[in-house]
This record gives structure tokens, C-alpha cells and sequence, in this order.
């Protein structure tokens, strides 16, 4: 299902909002009471004959106020970052099958261990109770805002343009000028590169942008790239290739987006997320676990390394104590398919241990031997994904994790991160 779209203090960008048929519209009350404006006078005057909603939100009182064209008016939940998860969960139950929301204010930084935490365990949530709406206010990022499972989002597209920003629909934020070495992107929404000078232009193609992304951003659309007048997003002359241009990829591509050297050239491109293209060794990765988001695919392989190591252990204890030494073909197709996910969460972590000649020691997992890690130290892999999330908790961002800072860590969290025998 994907997200409603709101756009937030619209003053300056309603004619643009109007253009690409968005009329939902949300107002931070401080904004408001600077400006001395009245909402509904502006609606009513932009939005006239339109079936058109305008909602007010207040952290400090925690209020949301929604009118809609009708004179109908409903009043969703507020929770603000640092409450309680209890009282979010108390929240996302009360709101189920009413149509009202629960606004997700005062988001933490994402750029941070802490705030990507958040958002996976927020994600979470949504999930288990997909007949709630929740709802995402002020973030920025297309991998964020329609990457995960959220039922309504609200976006800004015209401060980023009047600066000479756009947003493409695969979550790339690029100075307009770039926009000639992917015109490509900028074709799916039904504009040309040209078009892109005017700052008015670039705020529709940011909202243009937004509304290709809540279609698209999880799936894999191998979309046309000629330029379409009749709209935004006609599905004619459908092409069947996932490349632009024939390009040979460069050792350690086709593992995550935001490290490959195809990204300006691939239609799975996503900001933020693993490589998607068949013959990539991760692709099967967002299937099983339903997400491409590469931090939860990360955090999930390096869980599943556990419990698979945890199975090992006790396969190979029990081959150990046969009578007839014979080997169990079951721990052995566990044992290979430990030492392929290892590989691929040491090369998703760092994807410079993809380069040919460079050999990930994954073997004899249980057997008193680990594998060999960033650093040359000997740790299993799911002592890794620990290492990395314990720097994320402490304020890292996952590009700012070193071997260096890994090694730091690794004597005293080895040891406690997976028990032995575990």
C-alpha cells in the first residue's frame, strides 16, 4: 500500500502542489501564528471545489487538527521521539481502523546509529498493525520515507528547489545541474532536463518525484526513459533492460546502491539499499527479508548468522558424539550456507572485501575456529553486526565505521556479543 502524500506549509508552493493534483496539505501551528495566517482561509480560497484536507500539528501540545473540505473535522494522535515506546504502541492500537493517524514528531538525526535504529524498530511496528496509520512528519529521505511500510508521509519540495536542489525519484539528492548525466530520472516524471533551470520547475519535479517514489521505491520498474508529454508516468514503450547504457561494473558494485559505481545508470538503483540486479550475489537478501533497506538487511543477516551458528554448534556436537563418525549432510549444507551469508554481511559491512583475490575466512564456524574479520582478528560474523550496531547506538553513521574503530571495540564486545558455544 502506498503512503498518502501531504505537503507541509504550502504557502509559497501551492500552485505547484495544485499542478501535480496534491491538495493535502499539513501546517506546523508555530508556522501559522508567525506568519498570521489562517488555514482554512487559504484553503478555501486555492482549494475551492476540490476535495481537499488541511491538518494542523503541535508537538509542544500535541495536538493535530484535521479539517476537510466537507467542514469535517478529526483529531489524530501526536508522539513525540523520547515518549515511551508503551505509550506509541497505546497510540497505534487506539488509532486502528479509524482513519485517524498517529504523527510522528521531533525525529532523532538520521544520519546516526540511533535515529536508523529507531526508524527499523518504528517500521516494525507499522507492520504489526497494518490497520493503523502512522504517520511521518519532517524527514527528508525518500529511502525513509517510502523505503519502509508507512501509511502517510508528509514532504517540503520547495526550500531544496529554490536552492537549486532536486530530488530524484530514486532517493538521490543532486544539484539541478547534475541532473544531464542522469536524464533518465529526470524523463520518468514527464519532464526534461531543460525544464529544470526554473526553481518553480524544480519544486514540481521534487513533488513529481515524490509521487513516483510512493508508487515505486520498493518495487523494480523497468520504466521508459523517452521523454512523455501526455503525464508523468505512462507505462508505454516499457524497456526490459535494468542498465541505461552497457557499463562493465567495478569490483565491489552490485552490493549497495550507495557505494556502486552504476548508480546514475541502473533503474534499481534505490537510495539506501542493497543491489537488486539478478545476478547480484545479495538480491535473494531482500527477498527473504522483505526489504531492501540496507541497514535491516545487515541487521537481519548477522541475527541469522546467530541463530545459524547456534544450530551448527549443536549439529556438530551431536556428529561428534555418533557412534558410526559418519558426517551429517544436514550440518554440512549448514555450514555452506553459513559461510555464504558471512561472506555476504562481511561485504555488505565493507564493500571493499569484494574485490576478486581478497579471501573472507568463514570456515569451521562452532568448531573452535571464527571467522576472520575487517581487522585480521578472528570473530564470527554475527559478532560483527554486533560490533556495528554497538558503534551505531553510540552516534556512528554506517559510512563512518572503520576497521580501525572496529578493532577498538573488538576485545572487549567479542566476548559478549556471542557467547561461546552459542
Amino acid at each position: 500500500m502506498k503512503p498518502t502524500i501531504w505537503v507541509r506549509n504550502p504557502e509559497y508552493c501551492v500552485r505547484e502542489c495544485l499542478e501535480v493534483g496534491i491538495s493535502s496539505y499539513i501546517w506546523d501551528e508555530p508556522y501559522l501564528l508567525k506568519k498570521g495566517m489562517d488555514h482554512l482561509a487559504f484553503m478555501r480560497l486555492w482549494c475551492a471545489g476540490m476535495d481537499w484536507r488541511s491538518l494542523v500539528v503541535n508537538d509542544e501540545s500535541e495536538t493535530a487538527i484535521e479539517t476537510r473540505a466537507d467542514e469535517m473535522t478529526l483529531k489524530h494522535e501526536v508522539w513525540t521521539y523520547g515518549q515511551p515506546i508503551t505509550k506509541l504502541e497505546e497510540k497505534v492500537k487506539k488509532v486502528a481502523h479509524t482513519g485517524r493517524m498517529v504523527i510522528i514528531m521531533r525525529l532523532p538525526s538520521m544520519k546516526t546509529g540511533i535515529g536508523k535504529n529507531f526508524m527499523r524498530l518504528l517500521d516494525e511496528i507499522q507492520q504489526d498493525y497494518p490497520d493503523s496509520i502512522i504517520h511521518i512528519h519532517a524527514l527528508y529521505s525518500w529511502s525513509l520515507l517510502f523505503g519502509m511500510d508507512w501509511r502517510s508521509v508528509d514532504i517540503e519540495p520547495r526550500a531544496a528547489a529554490r536552492g537549486g536542489t532536486i530530488h530524484m525519484p530514486n532517493g538521490k539528492r543532486v544539484r539541478h545541474t547534475r541532473a544531464t548525466e542522469m536524464p533518465e530520472w529526470v524523463s520518468v516524471t514527464g519532464m526534461r532536463v531543460r525544464d529544470l533551470e526554473l526553481p518553480r520547475n524544480r519544486c514540481i519535479f521534487n513533488l513529481r518525484s515524490a509521487l513516483w517514489a510512493a508508487e515505486n521505491y520498493k518495487e523494480t520498474p523497468k520504466f521508459a526513459t523517452k521523454f512523455v508529454p501526455r503525464g508523468p508516468f505512462s507505462k508505454k514503450s516499457r524497456s526490459k533492460r535494468i542498465f541505461f547504457h552497457l557499463v562493465e561494473p567495478e569490483d565491489g558494485d552490485k552490493l549497495l546502491c550507495n557505494t556502486c559505481s552504476l548508480t546514475d545508470n541502473c533503474r534499481y538503483y534505490r537510495e539506501g539499499a542493497i543491489c537488486a540486479v539478478p545476478d547480484s550475489e545479495v538480491a535473494d537478501l531482500a527477498t527473504y527479508f522483505n526489504t531492501r533497506n540496507a541497514d535491516a538487511i545487515i541487521e537481519g543477516l548477522g541475527e541469522l548468522l546467530s541463530t545459524q551458528a547456534a544450530r551448527l554448534q549443536r549439529g556438530m556436537n551431536h556428529e561428534s558424539n555418533s557412534d558410526d563418525g559418519e558426517l551429517d549432510p544436514a550440518v554440512t549444507n549448514l555450514f555452506d550456507k553459513m559461510f555464504k551469508n558471512g561472506e555476504r554481511l562481511a561485504k555488505l559491512i565493507n564493500p571493499a572485501l569484494a574485490k576478486p583475490g581478497l579471501q573472507i575466512n568463514v570456515a569451521n564456524i562452532g568448531a573452535g575456529v571464527t571467522p576472520t574479520s575487517l581487522t585480521g582478528e578472528n570473530i564470527k560474523p554475527a559478532v560483527m553486526a554486533a560490533i556495528v550496531g554497538e558503534l551505531e547506538a553510540m552516534g556512528y553513521a554506517r559510512h563512518e565505521i572503520t576497521p580501525e574503530l572496529i578493532e577498538e571495540l573488538l576485545t572487549k564486545k567479542a566476548a559478549t556479543a556471542l557467547p561461546a558455544g552459542a
